[in-house]
């Protein structure tokens, strides 16, 4: 049984959650540039800077949140002919259920490391399919559950060297 996505959206306060606390890691830098191309760029604001991938295949943003969030909106906005083509959404989820998870949750609910092992699970959330533009693009987010994490994999990009340009990342959600 799913839920229509309008019920997702109904009593939740949408906020950005690119925000501190999130930290951000990416794939990789062209030419290792961060000054000029690095992941700050990536919600910093400004349609003259961007993060710009090396090249090959696959290229991935990953948004660790540091607490439990509900993301429903993506907006994605690439350099044309460097944008990503096939793309996954992947969350990361708290695993519930295990005396030991509840035992190691802090009191927002955050699982900490059992014994060196991380208390979560990466599930697919779905695939967006961007246009090869310039423009801001919105994504529904299919996440029903709280994720600690969000990765958006590019498998692969409309660049022939496998490159992607990111004007442009937000991310709405409830906290």
């Amino acid at each position: 049984f799913e839920f229509p996505l309008s019920i997702w959206f109904i009593d939740r306060e949408m906020v950005d959650l690119a925000a501190a606390p999130t930290t951000i890691r990416v794939s990789s830098t062209l030419n290792r540039d961060t000054k000029q191309f690095g992941k700050k760029f990536l919600i910093d604001g400004s349609d003259e800077t961007c993060w710009n991938s090396d090249q090959g295949s696959p290229q991935f943003v990953l948004l660790d949140f540091a607490r439990p969030v509900t993301p429903t909106l993506l907006r994605l906005a690439f350099q044309g002919g460097f944008a990503g083509k096939e793309c996954e959404l992947f969350g990361t989820v708290p695993t519930a259920g295990s005396a030991a998870a509840a035992a190691a949750a802090t009191a927002e609910g955050t699982p900490k490391p059992v014994g060196g092992v991380a208390l979560t699970d990466t599930v697919k959330l779905g695939e967006i399919w961007p246009v090869d533009d310039s423009t801001l693009q919105e994504f529904v987010v299919p996440c029903a559950t709280p994720i600690t994490q969000l990765r958006i994999m590019f498998n692969s990009t409309t660049d022939f060297f496998g490159r992607v340009t990111v004007y442009t990342l937000e991310i709405e959600g409830s906290e």
